[in-house]
């Protein structure tokens, strides 16, 4: 493989791990398993609606 394949592979990479970290943040909770803000907007939102 020659050096500017190398390198390509390795920005791929780190963009690939960053950006797996920011899909990460995303959702209603986080890993350890707490409501984010998200989660209650999410249910006010749903009640509102159900009325």
């Amino acid at each position: 493989m020659n050096m500017m394949l190398r390198q390509l592979n390795r920005i791929v990479v780190m963009s690939l791990a960053a950006f797996a970290e920011y899909l990460g943040t995303l959702g209603l909770r986080s890993h350890d398993g707490k409501a984010k803000p998200a989660w209650n907007r999410l249910r006010e939102s749903v009640a509102k609606r159900a009325r």
